[in-house]
């Protein structure tokens, strides 16, 4: 009970006024300091020859990195807003695939040679990574800190973290990046979703995914009934997937973790600096 009332406490008063704490504080050293997160202990079994990741034709390392990290494809969702550096390479007939398990997810893209992973590491909070999708006796996860760019941010609680948003589709003004809002559980079902896929037979009647959302003077038009899929066969092409799904239960889950891992990173960050500061 105490330990609850501390960690209470202590998020609303280092959240009240979203004080941004420095990553290269040196209690922090976010880029510099060493990592253990999952995919920093893989790399250093592959550096030293005490594990392999497999290469196929069809997804590249994506099948092992995802046993080698223990996250199952029956997390898969399926993302078709343009979001992330692959941006050019995601359409409705071409969604991102997301994977997850409590700390690591990645993204894959059908045809793109890069896999993209975000690990969250006990005290550094969430590590971007990078793998080339090409086959190499060693290949290597490889920090892209160009993630930050989106995952340092206000929405993130300014510590490196997950980001899922409910997105629009990008006008035609070439500088314009995103429309959209942050989603988390506490966001209404009505307002999640866009730009997302939602299979599965008992799911919300209204939501923004499966459709486009027009966004028409800071507002937009929203389906009466959102389309139910039980699989996204009759959709798209899925043959390239791991399944046919985007299931409504892996996007609830994946909606209240995301918050939850940037409290907890927020939360370390703060404890950590405050007691290099007052030696509390």
């Amino acid at each position: 009970m105490y330990f609850t009332i501390f960690i209470t406490t202590a998020t609303n008063e280092q959240f009240s006024n979203n004080i941004s704490i420095p990553s290269d504080h040196p209690a922090v050293q976010y880029s510099t300091r060493e990592t253990f997160d999952a995919v920093a202990r893989l790399n250093q079994k592959l550096s030293t020859d005490k594990d392999r990741l497999e290469f196929d034709k069809e997804h590249g390392y994506l099948s092992s990195v995802l046993n080698k990290l223990g996250i199952h494809s029956d997390t898969q969702t399926l993302v078709f807003s343009e979001t992330s550096f692959q941006s050019e390479q995601i359409s409705p007939a071409n969604p991102r695939a997301l994977y997850f398990n409590d700390t690591v997810a990645v993204g894959w893209v059908p045809n793109s040679r890069t896999l993209e992973i975000a690990s969250q590491d006990p005290r550094q909070g969430v590590i971007f990574y990078s793998l080339e999708q090409n086959p190499e006796k060693k290949p290597t996860f490889q920090r892209n800190e160009r993630c930050l760019q989106c995952h340092l941010t206000p929405f993130t609680g300014n510590v490196p973290g997950f980001l899922v948003m409910s997105m629009l589709p990008l006008s035609d003004n070439p500088n314009e990046y995103a429309q959209g809002w942050v989603v988390d559980h506490r966001t209404p079902i009505t307002e999640r979703w866009g730009g997302w896929y939602v299979t599965g037979s008992q799911t919300p009647t209204v939501h923004l995914g499966n459709v486009p959302v027009h966004y028409v003077e800071k507002s937009y038009v929203r389906t009466l009934r959102a389309p139910i899929f039980k699989s996204l066969d009759s959709v798209l092409d899925t043959s390239p997937y791991l399944t046919p799904y985007s299931d409504v239960v892996a996007l609830l889950v994946l909606n209240h973790q995301s918050q939850i891992i940037n409290l907890l990173t927020r939360l370390g960050w703060w404890l950590i600096t405050k007691k290099t500061l007052t030696g509390f």
